[in-house]
């Protein structure tokens, strides 16, 4: 652990870092009281605000039942049969939910609080208590002690002062509209139907006054007013540093600078040796410079020596004795990374001209084996050939051919990259288009094995890439997978969307591969060139160039596989968005 050494430390820094904590302490005290307090301000606001909603609707239930509602049946009683239901003045529920609507389309203030009187199976569906209403309402008929719950909650991603009372308690003057379906008015079925609102048990709690306050306003407003706070405070701590900053630096750091610029001056300069300094304000200053200009008089007599000299030389010696021997040492690591280059350069078009040699080798064999059944006159061709063995002459020249071309483009295009010749333009690409396409190009392979190849690419996957290095890499996997498979068998190419990346998997049920080798297969130059099943030769250049073009999208690629169970390439490319 490292102790800051103090005596390390300007005065000047220890007292701006003192001066800027302590105020920092003070500022972050006074925006916590004041962001706290207006919060609390906007808490009992919406408070406030609940309570003169309860206070409203409570007087409308007290006045429909202790008022209106008896004065009306008395009027009414006998010309209004048992069946009679009229929601309008006979449900105070309903009437405080016709009044809160027309509240808020009369005043913006009051459109933006939630207000419902809520129960569980609720004849009503807009009355329906969501699940944090019906499990309060649920809590109460457990509680008999619980009243209200008041608490800040999420909805929308903003906060509400959220208040649920405890509603109405099922009594004998409500078994009428609450009890049993039959016995309940015939007017009131015909409106609400005899599925919700009934079986409600004597004495239990039926329902929740349930109001939503937004506190997005108000706690933005503390939070922009934090800002301010914070902004006047950020420009008084500026202007008081201001202030003592250029009150100490004139009273007593310029006068320090002074010993500091006399001190260099003759530790640099011993011609400067007896310079003195004056102090034009305070006396603990002056007494210092008095017993400074003492021992700049004392020193004087003592002079510098050619050892000093001969000393600051030789660290000079040795330092670029040091810087010399570093530049040998790179030097040296430079020549053997360059001449291990070169050996597997040599190797490598070692390997790029034997491999040529047979394709080419293949062709004149069979060229001159035609040429010696037909006499070298072509027109015994007809007689001398079969059509099968034209046939099966003919496929192999091309494929012979397929490979050498194959095997030069790799060979331009590694060549290419090696000198930065290549251009890199990733685009937008439609994953299984351009496979297809692929595809396509080494049919000629495919047939002469008798090998199917399966794109399983769902159409909707694209990618951001280059098309020809993605090319060269579905080319060079592709021609890998059928030098490795065995007649009659199918390749799957396979991909799958990850978080930021899409991975590709072309899958074989060759020969496989031990997994200690499967590392090495990318690398040139590492001897790791096997045989295909038709004896096909490689150089390993195709698996180098794919590992190098995907690095280039930054991604990776991988193989894995037993020996006799086939083998999977794996490489992933990015997102189209990516």
């Amino acid at each position: 652990m490292n102790i800051i050494n103090l005596k390390k430390v300007k005065i000047k820094n220890l007292l701006i870092a003192a001066f800027a904590l302590l105020f920092l302490i003070i500022a972050a005290t006074t925006i916590f009281l004041v962001r706290s307090n207006i919060r609390a301000k906007s808490i009992a606001d919406a408070n406030s605000k609940i309570n003169r909603i309860l206070d409203r609707n409570f007087a409308v239930h007290k006045y429909f039942s202790t008022v209106l509602k008896p004065a009306i049946f008395k009027l009414t009683e006998k010309y209004l049969d048992k069946d009679y239901f009229d929601h309008s003045w006979m449900s105070s529920t309903y009437v405080n939910k016709e009044i809160d609507k027309i509240m808020k389309s009369l005043s913006s203030e009051h459109a933006d609080y939630y207000y419902k009187e809520c129960a569980v199976n609720a004849r009503n569906p807009e009355n329906e208590a969501d699940t944090y209403e019906a499990a309060f309402i649920n809590e109460t008929n457990r509680d008999k002690s619980l009243i209200f719950s008041s608490e800040i909650k999420e909805y929308n991603e903003n906060p509400y002062l959220v208040f649920i009372r405890r509603g109405e308690t099922m009594d004998a003057s409500c078994i009428r509209c609450h009890g049993k379906p039959e016995e309940a008015p015939g007017d009131m079925i015909k409106v609400y139907g005899k599925a919700s609102g009934f079986e409600k048990p004597v004495g239990s709690v039926i329902s929740a006054i349930s109001i939503r306050v937004p506190l997005q306003v108000a706690f933005s407003e503390a939070s922009e007013f934090v800002k301010t706070l914070s902004g006047l405070l950020i420009l008084e701590f500026f202007i008081l540093f201001s202030a003592i900053y250029f009150i100490f630096k004139f009273i007593i750091f310029n006068q320090l600078n002074e010993f500091k610029n006399k001190t260099d001056l003759i530790a640099t300069n011993e011609s400067e040796l007896g310079a003195s300094v004056s102090i034009s304000v305070g006396s603990e200053l002056n007494d210092l410079a008095d017993s400074f200009n003492l021992m700049s008089a004392n020193l004087k007599s003592y002079k510098e020596t050619l050892e000093d000299k001969i000393r600051e030389r030789t660290t000079e010696i040795e330092n670029k004795n040091l810087m010399l021997s570093s530049e040998v040492s790179e030097r040296r690591l430079a020549e053997a990374e360059l001449e291990k280059i070169n050996r597997t350069k040599d190797k490598f078009f070692s390997i790029i001209a034997h491999d040529l040699k047979n394709l080419f080798s293949n062709i004149i064999g069979l060229s001159e084996l035609i040429d010696h059944k037909t006499g070298g006159n072509p027109e015994n061709a007809v007689n001398a050939v079969s059509n099968d063995e034209k046939n099966e002459y003919i496929s192999l020249i091309n494929q012979s051919a397929k490979n050498a071309s194959y095997l030069l483009s790799n060979l331009l295009t590694w060549s290419q990259s090696q000198t930065n010749g290549l251009a890199f333009n990733p685009e937008i690409v439609a994953l299984k288009d351009l496979i297809d396409r692929a595809v396509s190009e080494i049919h000629t392979l495919t047939v002469h094995k008798n090998i199917s190849v399966k794109n399983n690419i769902d159409e909707s996957i694209r990618v951001r890439a280059d098309v020809n290095m993605l090319m060269t890499i579905l080319r060079n996997l592709l021609v890998n997978a059928i030098k490795f498979s065995k007649p009659e068998s199918e390749i799957e190419i396979s991909a799958s969307s990850k978080e930021k990346f899409v991975e590709i998997s072309v899958k074989d049920s060759g020969i496989g591969m031990p997994p200690e080798i499967a590392a090495g297969l990318f690398v040139i130059g590492e001897n790791i060139v096997r045989d295909g099943t038709a004896k096909e030769k490689g150089t390993g250049l195709g698996l180098a160039l794919c590992k190098e073009f995907t690095e280039k999208h930054g991604g990776t690629i991988y193989a894995a596989g037993r020996d006799g169970e086939g083998s999977i390439f794996t490489f992933t490319l990015p997102h189209e968005h990516e």
